[in-house]
């Protein structure tokens, strides 16, 4: 934690004046972190003091610990090109390094959340001194000089009342519900009585309080900047609330009432922050949308039903291209494939120059009826959705075309692919040239016959596939309701566990699949290879697919399709399952031991629906600690 110290003097001052000040008697580590914290820069001092309203154990956000921060004023830029956000987040990086936080990240390595160890939760109180509390539910006496206030229990105005001396403390700049709370009778009058009393509030709690309205003196706390009304019964916000000209963050997470904005939502001009995740009743975004240029957070985005955005008043692509900071998450709702839509004037490509864009998802009308709508506009409503190549998670809904855009090919750092309801798609786009790829879900393509376009024979794909890795990162895949799907290839569509073992030979595999999971999928014959895969579940498919489980041990597949043979030369086909679960395989009517191969570590085995069935392998099936059959089938 002194790594900062760079010079003898800094060392020899610590030595002197601060570290003699610890009773080198006393058992106590606190005192000892005491001196980690008296050595930060004031600023960073602010910030982890900030932290002591968070309960013990409290898994804290980060994105929202930093827009807190901001909020308070703690964050000060060096530069009219460095953003506040970029600023705190270096302070949160630096507490980290420090040890002050125990971070959590995402399965893009993104920090997104983090932890205060209990002794740290206890220097934070310590330090923040009468200035900050977490209130107990039996608390009745706070001091008049009381800052920031939070609670450690869901907070139900039914059962507990504010105690007059917290209403005294009229200096309270934050007022933080930690839990959303969980009464069925809304609390407005409660609302009402928190903001009518603390009028310098900075940062607003309102969460889970289920208020169908603002109320009207909330209009006089000018000095507000973030107001949290997630999980609220709100169908719309007053238009006064454009009058909170200093507010920057406004999360509405959750309010799943919410039908529309204020129309005049364009003059809130230091709004950053706009959460709306959740918000399902949401029917379009006010026009004027695209001139909150600061705008860095807005994780939805509904586009209107109505063809004619100028008469509904609805902001369109267009605007949405003109926010140039957003990043993070984004959700584009009831995209359709007309050509009007697509012809918005300055439409261009709206997300293909926002390089912040973590995570993206793509959502067409349901139930339109693409059969009336010309391929090209239906190709089109895709192409001019292109994200940046950055971007790591997409999600695609209801899409209508034949095809993916071009772009795809582009997307070279997705870790997580989703596609689903992509009812009329007949061709993917060429999903193994993703080489980061880790998650792969592919659900409810009705006209899909094979995954890859790829029609070359077994022998000149089996040279291709020495030349590049097969899906390297992959680790899970899932494929449901696939009803004509028949193959990964064409060329290997009639490949199966009775084929010659030269067609096998050509058959590649997946080398870091641990996770497979097939889904009604009727008509699937063929699989690549996961030799390493742990958990396989098939439901609803043929028993072709479970024959092709058990083709071939590794030491046949290293050599001939690019596979690490020093990787996996040690670790025999199946050698990791741990889990396999069939069910609904109507067809399927043995698992022999020469079929099931060495399946050592297989621990649990479920089948269910599986009414011909008549006999399991004895031997070869590791040491199960769990297993549930429901067909009368005898051992062999």
């Amino acid at each position: 934690m002194l790594l900062t110290k760079y010079h003898e003097t800094e060392w020899l001052n610590f030595k002197e004046n601060k570290l003699s000040r610890i009773n080198q008697e006393e058992n106590e580590i606190l005192p000892t972190l005491k001196l980690s914290y008296d050595v930060l820069p004031s600023h960073l001092k602010h910030c982890f003091a900030y932290c002591s309203l968070f309960p013990p154990d409290y898994k804290i956000s980060v994105p929202m610990l930093i827009r807190l921060w901001v909020a308070q004023g703690f964050i000060k830029s060096s530069g009219e090109n460095e953003s506040l956000e970029d600023v705190a987040y270096g302070y949160f990086m630096e507490l980290l390094c420090r040890s002050f936080f125990q971070e959590e990240n995402d399965e893009f390595g993104i920090i997104k959340s983090c932890k205060m160890h209990d002794l740290m939760n206890e220097l934070a109180v310590s330090v923040s001194g009468v200035g900050s509390t977490v209130v107990d539910r039996n608390q009745k006496k706070f001091h008049e000089k009381l800052r920031h206030v939070s609670f450690n229990f869901h907070v139900d105005p039914s059962k507990w009342e504010v105690p007059t001396s917290l209403l005294n403390a009229k200096k309270i700049r934050t007022f933080l519900l930690p839990w959303p709370m969980y009464n069925s009778r809304p609390c407005n009058s409660f609302c009402a009585t928190i903001i009518s009393n603390f009028k310098s509030l900075r940062m607003l709690s309102l969460k889970g309080l289920r208020i169908t309205k603002l109320p009207n003196c909330l209009k006089k706390v000018k000095h507000l900047r973030y107001l949290d009304l997630s999980g609220n019964l709100i169908k719309r916000l007053p238009d006064w609330i454009v009058g909170l000209s200093n507010l920057e963050t406004l999360d509405l997470s959750g309010c799943e009432s919410l039908v529309e904005l204020p129309r005049d939502i364009k003059k809130m001009i230091n709004l950053r922050h706009l959460l709306l995740q959740g918000c399902n009743g949401l029917t379009r975004m006010p026009r004027g949308m695209g001139e909150l240029n600061g705008l860095r957070t807005l994780n939805t985005f509904v586009l209107s039903e109505n063809n004619s955005l100028l008469r509904d008043g609805a902001a369109g692509l267009g605007e949405l291209g003109r926010l140039k900071e957003l990043r993070g998450e984004l959700e584009i709702i009831n995209l359709r494939h007309e050509k009007d839509v697509m012809s918005e004037s300055n439409v261009g490509t709206p997300l293909k120059e926002k390089q912040h864009l973590h995570s993206l998802r793509l959502e067409w009308k349901c139930g339109e009826d693409v059969n009336a709508i010309d391929e090209k506009d239906i190709i089109m409503s895709m192409e001019v959705l292109q994200p940046h190549s950055n971007l790591k998670m997409l999600s695609v809904l209801d899409y209508g075309g034949v095809r993916f855009a071009s772009w795809f090919s582009s997307l070279i750092n997705l870790v997580d692919l989703r596609l689903w309801g992509c009812h009329g798609c007949q061709h993917l786009p060429p999903l193994d040239h993703f080489p980061s790829l880790k998650f792969l879900q592919l659900e409810g393509f009705e006209k899909l016959e094979y995954i890859s376009d790829n029609t070359s024979s077994s022998n000149s794909m089996s040279d291709e596939l020495m030349k590049i890795s097969f899906f390297p990162s992959l680790e899970q895949l899932y494929i449901s309701d696939c009803p004509v799907l028949k193959g990964w290839w064409r060329a290997h569509t009639h490949n199966n566990a009775s084929s010659s073992s030269t067609e096998n030979l050509s058959l590649p595999s997946f080398p870091s699949l641990s996770q497979l999971t097939i889904w009604e999928c009727p008509n699937l014959s063929s699989m690549p290879l996961y030799p390493n895969v742990e958990r396989i579940d098939l439901i609803g498919c043929s028993s072709k697919v479970v024959d092709s489980l058990f083709v071939r041990g590794a030491s046949d597949i290293t050599h001939d399709v690019g596979v690490d043979a020093s990787a996996s030369s040690s670790s025999p086909h199946l050698s990791k399952l741990t889990h396999l679960s069939l069910n609904n395989i109507e067809d399927l009517e043995c698992l022999t031991s020469q079929g099931m191969g060495n399946v050592p570590s297989l621990q649990s085995l479920y089948i269910d629906d599986c009414p011909n069935l008549a006999l399991l392998p004895y031997h070869g099936m590791g040491n199960l600690s769990g297993a549930y059959i429901t067909s009368e089938v005898a051992p062999i």
